[in-house]
């Protein structure tokens, strides 16, 4: 699969600096946990908590978010 593209980063909200929180795109060969789990895991660790991955797979878009303890979860 591809790397992962870096779609949009934003660092202020209504004139309040913050932690930038980035949107990915990504693609997986499948719909598994396993495969959502390597797709995310290209994207670099050090994105902030609050950052998306979208991630396209042959059923559909799925899409996760890092928490603060630093995993993947799906919306």
């Amino acid at each position: 699969m591809a790397k992962p593209k870096l779609v949009k980063e934003v660092t202020e909200i209504a004139g309040v600096k913050m932690a930038p929180i980035s949107t990915w795109f990504c693609e997986a060969s499948a719909k598994t946990s396993a495969a959502l789990s390597t797709a995310v895991s290209e994207i670099p660790e050090n994105v902030s908590a609050g950052s998306v991955a979208e991630i396209l797979t042959p059923d559909g878009l799925v899409v996760m978010m890092k928490a603060s303890s630093g995993d993947w979860f799906e919306l």
